[in-house]
């Protein structure tokens, strides 16, 4: 009776060269969805490829901010986002003051959004409150962190938030200046995160 069974399964199952040609036929599909970083991205309706999975990314030398905040300047690459995907954004900013002690910025600018919540904490290098968590609840040089540095030290701000994109854009960490003479420098080894949840 066993196998009879065995004949029947053997019979009706499919040939191991097409079972195969299926697998690997889905292991391409999920390459393709692999950039040469290793990121896994999406490509959308428009043609453009989107983060799905997580996106890391740290600033390979020191950058230094000189814009003002009507005109804020990128720091990292963009990252792009799918509209109705929910986005954590985690990472921490190093930055030294230059010579004058000046009010500076720092933010993201990207898509238009159902929802924004980005926690932020100050090292003891500002006149913020040490160590106490604020945050921002939208994107855009109106609504970056403002923090005051004192001349020559170094800042440092952690970060973690989520971001619902309403529309397919990328998002962009920038920093600005109060005054544009009175610049600062975003240190080498600062991290930005961004994962699809």
């Amino acid at each position: 009776m066993m196998r009879q069974a065995v004949r029947r399964i053997a019979a009706t199952a499919p040939p191991l060269e097409s079972v195969w040609a299926k697998a690997l036929a889905v292991e391409a599909r999920v390459n393709a969805m692999v950039d040469a970083y290793g990121y896994l991205r999406y490509t959308a309706a428009d043609s453009n490829t989107y983060v799905c999975g997580t996106y890391r990314q740290h600033l390979a030398a020191n950058v230094t901010i000189n814009q003002a905040t009507s005109s804020p300047q990128g720091i990292m690459q963009s990252v792009p986002l799918l509209a109705g995907v929910t986005y954590r954004i985690e990472g921490m900013f190093l930055a030294n003051q230059g010579g004058v002690n000046s009010s500076q910025m720092f933010g993201w600018t990207g898509p238009a959004v159902s929802f924004t919540r980005i926690f932020v904490q100050f090292s003891n290098q500002t006149t913020n409150s040490t160590n106490a968590w604020t945050n921002l609840t939208g994107l855009g040089a109106a609504n970056g962190f403002s923090w005051t540095g004192a001349a020559g030290n170094t800042v440092e701000l952690r970060y973690i938030g989520t971001i619902v994109p309403t529309a397919n854009a990328p998002l962009t960490a920038f920093g600005a200046c109060s005054n544009v003479a009175n610049t600062y420098s975003m240190i080498s080894g600062t991290i930005m995160d961004v994962s699809a949840e």
